[in-house]
């Protein structure tokens, strides 16, 4: 009886060592996956800044809608107007959440804009009477410059995180890569 329950516990012994070999190589297989150089945490890292470039693009460009349609506006049947960079930069901060910890510095000069003036016939419904309306798109006709955006973000974790775009005069809003 005695040499059955040596032979018994060896075995334990045995699987119980094989079961930690295998749950070190595992646990080794998930830290590399998480922590590796295309690990679940570098890949969520970049998806946060890829996601955090898209904001300030569309903050950006609203931005610059908002400005566009206020000249517009006091533009007075002139058909060329100016964004300077202070307009764009008071615009950027107005429009931004005042629970952010973002700065926005603009540089540059101006944005020229020209608006083309589009005539176009709307009929009534009456064939007799035919009323012109006069239709304004923004479009950058003339060499319009260009405008540079830096945001720079304060993240949780006490880094920065500093993005920095081009505005065209036709709206275009590009990252610059450095």
């Amino acid at each position: 009886m005695n040499k059955n329950l040596k032979s018994n516990t060896g075995i334990t012994v045995i699987s119980l060592v094989i079961t930690i070999i295998v749950m070190l190589i595992l646990a080794r297989i998930t830290i590399t996956m998480l922590t590796g150089d295309n690990g679940m945490l570098q890949m969520s890292r970049k998806a946060g800044d890829e996601s955090q470039v898209g904001e300030d693009i569309e903050r950006i460009k609203a931005s610059y809608s908002t400005l566009t349609m206020r000249k517009l506006k006091l533009a007075d049947g002139r058909r060329t107007y100016k964004i300077t960079a202070e307009e764009l930069q008071e615009q950027i901060i107005s429009d931004l959440n005042s629970s952010t910890e973002t700065t926005v510095e603009v540089t540059g000069g101006e944005l020229v804009i020209s608006k083309n003036v589009q005539s176009s016939t709307s009929t009534s419904t009456e064939p007799t009477e035919t009323t012109p309306t006069t239709e304004s798109s923004p479009s950058a006709e003339t060499s319009g410059g260009e405008l540079t955006v830096k945001m720079t973000h304060k993240l949780k974790n006490g880094n920065e995180s500093v993005n920095t775009f081009t505005v065209s005069a036709e709206g275009d809003v590009t990252q610059v890569t450095g």
